[in-house]
């Protein structure tokens, strides 16, 4: 049966229910290594995990697909998690961030993806969970297709940092890829709000004011998504049981993910300026549209004025019986519109 949100509102704290797209079957993948050995296998029950952290190798479980709630607590209680700490790995509405479970730290954020749907950015988000312990790494995710493939390469390749780490700098290389997946975004929605800059300055009607509340929309979420990042940085900084070889890497990438946030704070404010850009833009033309529909029209007025004159047809209108009248009116009302246009010249006007 699929959950929504709305289906956890009056159930107990630490109910394990997953809210998400239940498409997807659980996978466990194990990766046990160390600076010398590395086995990856496939396991179908929680059970078989059994004896993981009884060795010295590093550990990383990786389960995919979060429909199975009943496997995910076998196993996250195998691993003595607490019950809150599951109800928020199966919470795909949870809001980023990191918190202490004993000797376990949970860290748990979202994924960021970018595609174009007619030109229009569009931003997809996936629940993943981190959980650090003596020489365990559990990661849980919605779907297949990660971040994680990098960090897989670089354990598979022997780079001997990552091989001869704990936990902690495992767990540190997971969130960091994660956070640069956002960067990855941000970088490709900065060239959006660029280039829709460039138009609106070059045709404002080029632009419509929809396409520009689209991108500050989606910069919006991604700002609310990147945020809670870099406090759960902060707080896995002040946990006691962070190994200091990971500590300034965390330094580093807490700095990152600041620097995300302002960027996006950048390009946001960036665009909210668009909507008055734009207007601006566009009333500029229309003044311009009314300032030659006013030359024109002023250039008209005695023209009109002269022929309106001699189309009244009275019997007392000597100029009406002028041989050469009619030529006269037509020079004198040619003369009236040149010299106008050349007076509006000699004012900066044309």
């Amino acid at each position: 049966m699929e959950h929504s949100a709305e289906d956890t509102v009056g159930l107990p704290p630490a109910t394990a229910v997953y809210t998400g797209d239940r498409d997807h079957a659980t996978r466990i993948r194990v990766m046990e290594f160390d600076v010398h050995q590395l086995e990856e296998r496939e396991v179908t029950t929680p059970a078989s995990l059994k004896g993981c952290t009884d060795t010295t190798q590093l550990s990383w479980i990786d389960v995919v697909g979060l429909s199975d709630e009943e496997s995910i607590s076998e196993l996250c209680t195998l691993f003595g998690l607490h019950a809150l700490a599951i109800e928020d790995i199966l919470n795909t509405s949870q809001r980023a961030k990191a918190e202490e479970f004993g000797d376990h730290l949970l860290v748990s954020a979202n994924r960021v993806e970018l595609t174009f749907d007619d030109g229009e950015p569009v931003l997809g988000f996936e629940h993943t969970s981190i959980v650090s312990g003596p020489g365990i790494v559990l990661t849980f995710q919605e779907r297949d297709g990660d971040a994680w493939e990098a960090v897989r390469k670089r354990i598979r390749g022997g780079m001997p940092r990552i091989r001869s780490a704990r936990a902690d700098f495992l767990a540190y290389a997971l969130l960091d890829a994660i956070v640069d997946e956002y960067a990855v975004v941000v970088e490709k929605l900065g060239r959006v709000a660029e280039q829709l800059e460039a138009r609106l300055l070059d045709d404002p009607e080029s632009v419509s004011v929809p396409e520009i509340y689209v991108l500050r929309r989606e910069l919006t979420e991604l700002r609310r998504k990147a945020w809670p990042i870099r406090d759960a940085l902060a707080t896995w900084r002040r946990s006691e049981h962070l190994d200091d070889a990971a500590r300034p890497f965390l330094n580093d990438l807490q700095d990152h993910a600041t620097a995300l946030v302002e960027s996006i704070d950048l390009y946001r404010d960036l665009v909210m300026g668009m909507v008055d850009l734009h207007m601006s833009g566009v009333n500029n033309k229309m003044n311009e549209t009314m300032h030659t529909l006013t030359i024109i029209a002023t250039l008209f007025i005695p023209l009109t004025f002269l022929t309106g004159l001699y189309g009244m047809n009275f019997d007392n209108m000597p100029e009406l019986h002028t041989r050469y009248g009619y030529y006269i009116a037509l020079f004198t009302m040619g003369t009236t519109f040149i010299g106008g246009l050349g007076w509006f010249r000699w004012k900066g006007m044309l």
